[in-house]
């Protein structure tokens, strides 16, 4: 245990100098004390209370939140990130020792897609980069911590993925995004720059998007408590993220400028969590928009939301074990460079 709390100390010191290492940028640094959920997770309220604090002075800042992605997460959102990468590099041409791959990881967050890159395919090199400095910092202390030659890390930068340098044109021969463009303010502008990055002929990109709301029961709990306790906070604009189908996703792909576009899915997973109250924390723990909902309620709606939260959790995924299990359904779209 003294070890393993060393470690997630150590983490958590690198994680907040890169936050500060972004006061930089526009956007303010981060001290967030979320080691306290991680070196405990099972804890209860007050904990978790104290990191919601911390992080709601950040909540507008991806940076603050990078260790509670990690651990609450990525879990979750690798199972995907898998499948898509198995798919897409199963259709590329061969790689060699001599002719070696390259990969570009758009919206990297903590690296899951770059780490099973690395540890599944030993001719692809990997390129990450995302908006959050604190992310990219991670992804490339975890791709060292795991063992890889820095060689097979062709760089690590934070930027808008939008708005990629123009020095990556025609370099790539996969792209890859793995829940991050369908968040952009324009999916479309992501691809578009996604697709310039690609080696012409060859080059193939993917990217997950997660399904409508009959597909994703898993992450319905919190909205819907939400129109139940607070009402008034609740979101009436434009949605946060584009919805997945076979159709939606078809479209953007070609209008982007991809051919021999192709999208699979439903694929359904489980997200499981140790207890109504790591549900809780799944989602109030790692999402600015969350934090920000939250820290606009008084303490009295806090409590009331938070139990209401764990009461649907365990209604609708609730286990004889105490733990919590709901589905969530992603789509995967594939495409390549003409």
């Amino acid at each position: 245990f003294f070890f393993r709390d060393l470690q997630l100390t150590t983490v958590r010191i690198f994680c907040t100098i890169c936050s500060y290492a972004s006061a930089l940028r526009p956007t303010p640094p981060s001290t967030s004390t979320s080691a306290y959920a991680l070196a405990a997770p099972n804890r209860l309220s007050n904990e978790t209370d104290t990191t919601m604090v911390a992080l709601a002075h950040h909540s507008h800042s991806w940076d603050a939140f990078t260790l509670e992605y990690e651990a609450r997460v990525e879990p979750f959102t690798s199972q995907f990130a898998d499948e898509m990468i198995h798919e897409l590099l199963s259709h590329c041409d061969p790689p060699s020792q001599e002719k070696r791959k390259k990969l570009l990881d758009v919206g990297c967050g903590t690296g899951a897609a770059s780490l099973l890159t690395l540890s599944k395919h030993d001719c692809f090199d990997v390129a990450v980069t995302d908006c959050s400095e604190s992310m990219v910092r991670r992804t490339e202390q975890r791709i060292s911590e795991n063992g890889y030659q820095s060689s097979r890390l062709l760089f690590a930068e934070a930027c808008d993925g939008a708005s990629l340098p123009e020095e990556w044109s025609n370099t790539f021969d996969c792209a890859v995004a793995n829940f991050s463009v369908i968040f952009f303010p324009s999916p479309m502008d992501g691809l578009k720059e996604m697709l310039r990055c690609l080696v012409p002929s060859t080059g193939t990109a993917a990217f997950t998007a997660w399904g409508d709301t009959g597909e994703t029961p898993a992450f319905r709990v919190f909205p819907d408590a939400a129109k139940e306790i607070c009402p008034e906070l609740v979101s009436t604009g434009k949605p946060r993220r584009i919805t997945g189908s076979i159709e939606t996703l078809t479209k953007l792909m070609e209008e982007a400028g991809f051919q021999d576009v192709k999208v699979v899915g439903p694929i359904a997973k489980a997200l499981e969590v140790a207890s109504p109250m790591e549900y809780y924390n799944r989602f109030a723990l790692t999402s600015p928009p969350n934090v920000e909902m939250i820290n606009k309620m008084d303490d009295e709606t806090k409590i009331k939301f938070k139990n209401h939260v764990m009461h649907l959790a365990k209604a609708r995924g609730g286990r004889e074990d105490g733990s919590v299990a709901l589905n969530s359904s992603s789509y995967i779209a594939y495409g390549r460079k003409a």
